[in-house]
Parts: structure tokens; C-alpha cells; sequence
């Protein structure tokens, strides 16, 4: 699919697929219900391969995946939306409502909000005591959640709220776009 919407013009087409079995013969079937299994497996995969996060995922920047396939995959996206109503659930609406909305529209409770979905449970539980003043600050589990997501600032009671918002606007918004997603 990646390697089919590389082409720009593909917008202006409706496509019709035919799906092909593990003995190498046409499966049967026709019609939406096959653009939907061919979208679905389509994203299955991107978000297997290509994408980072927990419950919410976000394109991941991979040194062989380059401007034109994020592009390529920004073109199934509203190909799938504008022909199928079909929308991934999965993206992080975060991203999502940056996109098309401009990352000024992103209150930082709605970013927040986000960033829970996108990282771990147990990394969501730790920042969440540690906000709300139910973990020291030096505990070994906070730390380490920081630490991945490459916080190397000395998290105070003034700052860590700061801080977090600052690391979700990293992960969900500045990474992202690092791919050219947002440009079809």
C-alpha cells in the first residue's frame, strides 16, 4: 500500500481490491467490506511497525523510513477516511488534532489527557502519584519513567508539572511531526 500511495494522484481514484489467499488465488469477495479488511490489516501493521505508544500510538521516526512513505501513509489515511469513513482509533488524537488544528490548539489538559493514553500503565500510575505529591520525587520507579523519555532535569514540586507537560509535547507532538505525517 505504502509503495501504491506514493503517488499523489491515487486520491483522485476510488480503488478496487481483491484480496489474495495463502494458496495464491483470488479470495472471494468484493466491495467495501474487502477495503475495510485491506485498511484494517493496513494500519494493523503500521501500528506493529511503525508507530510507538500504549493505548494512543504516534509515528515513530526510523531511519528507513523516509518523508515520502510517511506521505504515502498520510495518503491511506484520508483516502481511507474521505472514501471509506474509515479513521484509525488508535493514532493519538493529540497528534491527530495537532495536524489539522495546529499544536496552539492544544490545551495542555487535553495534551495530558493524551500522554496517559500513550504511555504504560504503570508509568501513568507513577506520574500520577508523583503529581499529585504521593511519591518522592527522587523515587526510583519516577525516575526511571523520566528517564525514559529522556528527562535529565532535576524534577522539583515547581517543576514537574512543567516537565511532564513538556515531555508529552515531545512524544506527541514534536516526534510526530518529525515524520511528515501531517503533509499528505
Amino acid at each position: 500500500m505504502v509503495d501504491i500511495f506514493q503517488d499523489s494522484s491515487i486520491l483522485k481514484y476510488i480503488l478496487h481490491v481483491t484480496l489474495i489467499g495463502n494458496d495464491g488465488n483470488p479470495e472471494k469477495g468484493e466491495g467495501r467490506g474487502v477495503m475495510l479488511e485491506v485498511l484494517t490489516n493496513f494500519w494493523q501493521h503500521v501500528f506493529d511497525s511503525l508507530t510507538v505508544g500504549a493505548q494512543e500510538k504516534v509515528p515513530n521516526v526510523r531511519h528507513d523510513f523516509q518523508k515520502s512513505h510517511w506521505q504515502a501513509i498520510a495518503r491511506v489515511l484520508v483516502y481511507g477516511y474521505a472514501r471509506e469513513n474509515y479513521f484509525p482509533i488508535h493514532l493519538s488524537q493529540a497528534s491527530v488534532a495537532a495536524t489539522f488544528f495546529g499544536e496552539d490548539s492544544i490545551s495542555s489538559e487535553f495534551l495530558f489527557d493524551a500522554f496517559q493514553l500513550y504511555i504504560s500503565y504503570e508509568e501513568k500510575e507513577t506520574l500520577l502519584a508523583a503529581l499529585a505529591g504521593n511519591l518522592p520525587l527522587d523515587d526510583e520507579d519516577l525516575l526511571d519513567v523520566l528517564s525514559n523519555y529522556k528527562c535529565y532535569r532535576r524534577i522539583t514540586k515547581y517543576n514537574i508539572t512543567q516537565t511532564v507537560n513538556q515531555l508529552a509535547q515531545k512524544e506527541l507532538l514534536q516526534n510526530p511531526s518529525m515524520t511528515v505525517f501531517h503533509k499528505v
